[in-house]
């Protein structure tokens, strides 16, 4: 059977000024590294972590209100991350 919400490989980085002055810098923070799930129709899931450990940005990812760095995400067999524009608002109103 196929799963309800698959997500492959989830990752989510953000470029970050580090320092100040002269010393200032970019750095990579790693919202979301590597996170595969499954979810079945009818399944209750939870998400829990420390805070600051992107579960926020794990949920919004997967509802595609962020954009993966790299990763797939399928809803009912249909790759999500693969839609823009009017393909995204339609998936949204279903």
């Amino acid at each position: 059977m196929t799963p309800l919400i698959e997500a492959v490989d989830l990752r989510r980085h953000y470029r970050v000024r580090v320092g100040r002055g002269p010393f200032a810098g970019k750095a990579l923070l790693r919202a979301v590294d590597g996170v595969s799930l499954s979810i079945g129709k009818g399944a209750f899931v939870g998400v829990i972590g420390r805070s600051g450990a992107g579960k926020s940005t794990l949920l919004r990812m997967i509802n595609r209100l962020t954009a993966p760095s790299a990763g797939v995400i399928r809803w009912d067999g249909l790759d999500v991350t693969a839609l823009t524009g009017a393909g995204l608002r339609d998936w949204r109103r279903r």
